[in-house]
């Protein structure tokens, strides 16, 4: 190979390392802000007494912890991948076992990969979330607020 084509095969190492850094943050920063947004969503906007389907905004939580999570691991089975290949290139045995390297290099794909799905799958639940609150206290509706059987239990309940 020659030295042209051999540097600008390591800009483009680079440049996928450093893509892949800016990707994970932005995954881990909208799983984070989404957590945050959505705690302030139900304390300004929903009452306590008023919630629908609490366990759409329940499992949107879960899903963003769980899409920061497998951030954090991405990031650490990626620094054990690039360990692992260093020690192996320093011992000159990179070329003997590439088994161990592989391993934690699948590890970090698959965990980049459900921390994005998991990111996504949490705005869908709190989309469905916000839509029936919403729409059922007539900020969605135009105005008319929808009254469910479980609402007049609950306000039947709360006044007698």
């Amino acid at each position: 190979m020659d030295e042209s084509l051999k540097k600008h095969r390591e800009f483009l190492l680079a440049a996928t390392q450093k893509a892949q850094e800016e990707f994970d943050k932005s995954v881990l920063w909208l799983s984070s802000g989404a957590l945050g947004v959505s705690f302030t969503f139900l304390k300004d906007l929903i009452y306590a007494n008023q919630i629908e389907s609490l366990w759409l905004l329940l499992v949107a939580w879960m899903c963003w912890t769980l899409s920061i999570f497998a951030v954090f691991f991405s990031y650490h089975f990626s620094r054990l991948a690039l360990k692992t290949t260093i020690s192996k290139i320093d011992n000159g045995t990179i070329y003997d076992s590439p088994v161990a390297n592989e391993r934690f290099a699948t590890f970090t794909k698959w965990l980049n990969r459900f921390g994005v799905i998991f990111l996504f799958v949490g705005i869908i639940f709190i989309i469905l979330f916000s839509y029936f609150n919403l729409h059922n206290k007539g900020i969605i509706n135009g105005g008319k607020k929808i009254t469910t059987n479980r609402n007049l239990r609950f306000n039947a309940h709360h006044r007698g």
